[in-house]
């Protein structure tokens, strides 16, 4: 279905997950128990994201971000309280009018609950500082954000990322949470731009759905640019760096990181 007003396109991916795209290559979700329902990012589109979600629910919503950047944080004013970690607070400017007294700080480990629903807070900072990945276990489903990239290039060249090998490090970690708590590959990895493929390639694959073995590839891309063995390409495209941008592949990760992180 697709709301003409504001170019909003609503994808039921499940029975109880729905997939909204804002229009500005943003995603939103929208993650139901038969009483409640959680939102999960809301994408900065013009319009109002909370009229967009009540076509697919009429429930209480929660809303929960994976990270502060304001294409996911935008329309956090149509909301009351929301769950972020506080890390990222100093990333939403002013003009996204958030009251930051409704904010509700979480931290990896902590479980976030509505009435037949929960969602499992794992740690996956390096994209920025608070960025967290949502386990949806009843649903067999993660809500990723931007933190490792969802079938496309993961962006580490903007002011704050971490350096890779600290990046490297939280991917490992990353993995073996979830698969300690019983996610594999055949969950749904539901990313932050899940429009968004393969960007840098010459030869550009249509569909490269995130998985494990993805973020597996990011490792060995991590190693092989500490390395050296592995060189970048300048990227000649304005991409917010304060610094010079190169974008490097591996297998199926690609990523945008400047000089200053290969440490």
């Amino acid at each position: 279905m697709i709301m003409e007003a504001h170019k909003y396109t609503v994808t039921k991916l499940t029975n109880e997950i729905t997939w909204i795209f804002d229009g500005e290559n943003c995603s939103i979700y929208v993650d139901e128990s038969d009483e409640a329902a959680f939102v999960i990012d809301t994408g900065l589109a013009p319009g109002s994201i909370l009229d967009v979600i009540r076509t697919v629910t009429d429930k209480p919503l929660t809303l929960v971000l994976t990270h502060g950047h304001l294409d996911h944080t935008m329309k956090i004013r149509e909301f009351g309280k929301f769950y972020m970690s506080e890390l990222d607070n100093h990333l939403i400017p002013e003009m996204a009018g958030v009251d930051f007294s409704k904010e509700i700080n979480i931290v990896p480990g902590d479980v976030i609950s509505i009435p037949g629903l929960d969602l499992t807070v794992v740690d996956a900072h390096g994209h920025t500082p608070g960025s967290v990945i949502f386990v949806d276990k009843k649903h067999k489903a993660l809500f990723t954000g931007d933190a490792f990239a969802n079938g496309r290039c993961v962006w580490m060249q903007l002011e704050g990322c971490d350096i890779l090998s600290e990046y490297r490090a939280t991917i490992r970690t990353a993995i073996d949470t979830m698969k300690a708590i019983g996610v594999d590959n055949s969950w749904l990895f539901l990313g932050g731009h899940l429009d968004q493929r393969w960007q840098f390639r010459p030869e550009p694959i249509e569909d490269n759905p995130c998985s494990f073995d993805m973020w597996e590839d990011l490792i060995v891309l991590c190693d092989k640019l500490l390395s050296g063995e592995i060189t970048g390409e300048v990227e000649t495209q304005d991409m917010s760096a304060g610094d010079q941008a190169y974008n490097a592949h591996y297998g199926r990760a690609e990523m945008l990181y400047t000089l200053k992180q290969v440490k």
